[in-house]
């Protein structure tokens, strides 16, 4: 399968001999060399638009899974091991890339983001290759182009550097380089083919449905599958090895397989399949006014014929990144960033099967591409949430969060407490501790794994209250915000119970944030001031805020 494989451009008319000549072959080429300039153009800027897209938003502030990401990645310079010395269900991948980003500029949140635009650009650049392939060298550079508008869209929160994000690179470059293993046969193309699938993987567990489709599309194309499989096993094996045998060697491997593995079982399990109807149509309607016109494109070519052959690939393909969106059945927005290489590639189909139709009914396909551009980028009109203030960002993007106000609420945790001195966090507000460069008082660093209602959701609780009471951390934060706890219904709350309880006997108010409205920051309040104000408004405290509380014996 070559490059410009799939239906030839018709040539231009010939005389009796049928266009054969001279005159014909220099048309021929001269229409070659056009077609291989709109493609470089086209992927060009793809590239050029991710960073036009994503520089708006550079600043956005850590939301919850940045800040676990930045916290544990900032421990690993400490000397802490995750999963040990703190929980997350996640790859290891993630703390990887967080470890090796957050350093690059003075402002770790604006270094993040950085790293991940360029990634990006890479993914984007890995998309449009695979695109030659499947879809001809201008129906490649469209799929680019579709993928850096829609990896882009605040309406997938694409803004925040998820594990989405750093996933969708080696997944795309497996394909690519299983597609380069079935021109070419060459053994190195199949070992980086499982390479990148068990890379992908160590990003975020679910891109193991790319990963199923890679392995059958290597058996069911004729000819040496069992060493097309042997080759991409060690391919997996290079990479994960170093993975399992470094948390084996430093006594983490059953924290290692309790988060990576058996907690997220269960929390694949945990989902309400009913309401996962209800979650799937509201997440598709938050992203209608931004992908519509690649979800039109992506039905075209599955339905008009002369596109269907070339859609075939990235249809299955599609289909096996879909099943990874819908592995327990929440539907978060970000979760949807993985099929994006897949819609990508078959709006792609769309378009280049759209301009060679142009060129066999002899119009100027050049003509058509202002048009087929137009309706590709036109969901960038419709963003939202592009720019501004990290406070406007965050109330447009994240609502009440207090992720906006994380960095400052840091800032005064570490006024209130020493370097060496512990900090233990009642929520899901990790990129709080990051701020601060203060230790967790528990592993637990949100409470996610303790408050939903999993199996031994309450058996976490009773473990994060012996560590949290051994540590004696000098700061409390107590984070009032539904969407930090997600408690499930009827849930034991022994953790909350025992805090209330030490706060109460131990500890003192020293700095209340709580929200004012939709638009504005939280409001600040300190000492007595912060006392008074929540001894007077009791009603303050049903209302989305952060409290700081100080063991009496700390300053």
């Amino acid at each position: 399968m070559s490059d410009a494989e799939g239906p030839a451009p018709a040539g231009p008319p010939g005389g009796a001999a049928g266009g054969v000549g001279p005159g014909a072959a220099d048309g021929a080429d001269d229409g070659a060399r056009r077609t291989r300039l709109l493609a470089r153009m086209l992927l060009l800027c793809a590239c050029v638009l991710v960073p036009i897209l994503r520089a708006p938003l550079l600043d956005a502030p850590f939301e919850r899974d940045e800040g676990e990401y930045a916290y544990i990645a900032w421990r690993m310079d400490e000397g802490d091991v995750p999963y040990r010395d703190a929980f997350d269900q996640k790859p290891p991948g993630v703390f990887a890339a967080f470890w090796a980003s957050y350093r690059l500029l003075d402002d770790p949140v604006v270094s993040v983001h950085l790293a991940v635009m360029l990634w990006t650009v890479l993914t984007t650049l890995a998309v449009g290759l695979v695109g030659r392939r499947v879809a001809g060298p201008v129906g490649g550079g469209l799929a680019a182009l579709v993928f850096a508008v829609q990896s882009s869209s605040t309406a997938l929160l694409a803004q925040a550097a998820n594990t989405e994000l750093w996933m969708v690179l080696p997944m795309t470059a497996s394909v690519l380089f299983l597609l380069r293993g079935l021109e070419r046969e060459r053994a190195l193309d199949w070992l980086l083919t499982g390479a990148l699938v068990a890379a992908a993987c160590w990003f975020k567990q679910v891109a193991a449905t790319s990963g199923l489709f890679v392995l059958g599309a290597a058996l069911l194309a004729r000819g040496g599958r069992l060493r097309r499989v042997g080759w991409m096993a060690a391919g997996g094996l290079l990479v994960s090895a170093p993975v399992a045998g470094a948390f084996a060697a430093v006594g983490a491997w059953r924290p290692f397989v309790d988060a990576v593995f058996l907690h997220n079982l269960s929390y694949v399990g945990s989902a309400d399949a009913s309401q996962a109807w209800d979650a799937l149509g509201l997440a598709l309607r938050k992203q209608a006014p931004e992908a519509w016109t690649t979800w039109a494109f992506a039905i075209l070519a599955l339905v008009v014929p002369q596109a269907r052959r070339r859609a075939a690939f990235p249809a299955v393909w599609t289909a096996s990144l879909a099943l990874g969106v819908c592995s327990g059945w929440y539907f978060r927005e970000h979760y949807f960033i993985q099929w994006l290489p897949g819609l990508a590639l078959l709006a792609g189909v769309a378009g280049g099967t759209g301009l060679e139709v142009a060129r066999r009914l002899r119009a100027r396909p050049v003509a058509a591409v202002p048009l087929v551009l137009l309706l590709l980028l036109l969901p960038v009109g419709f963003r939202s949430g592009a720019g501004g203030s990290p406070t406007r960002i965050a109330r447009t993007l994240y609502g009440l969060n207090p992720f906006a106000e994380s960095e400052e609420l840091g800032r005064r945790v570490a006024e209130l407490s020493a370097p060496d001195d512990t900090v233990f966090v009642l929520g899901s507000e990790p990129q709080i501790l990051f701020h601060a460069r203060r230790r967790s008082a528990t592993r637990y660093i949100f409470t996610y794994p303790l408050t939903g209602g999993f199996p031994d959701s309450v058996e976490r609780q009773r473990e994060a209250i012996a560590e949290v009471e051994a540590a004696e951390p000098a700061v409390i934060v107590v984070v009032n915000v539904a969407t930090s706890h997600l408690t499930a219904p009827g849930q034991e709350l022994p953790l909350f119970e025992r805090m209330n309880e030490l706060v109460a006997s131990r500890y003192r108010l020293e700095v209340m944030a709580h929200a004012v409205d939709d638009e504005q920051p939280y409001r600040f309040l300190e000492g007595d001031r912060a006392r008074r104000f929540l001894a007077r408004n009791p009603a303050a405290s049903t209302v989305p805020s952060v409290r700081l509380y100080v063991r009496d014996d700390a300053r």
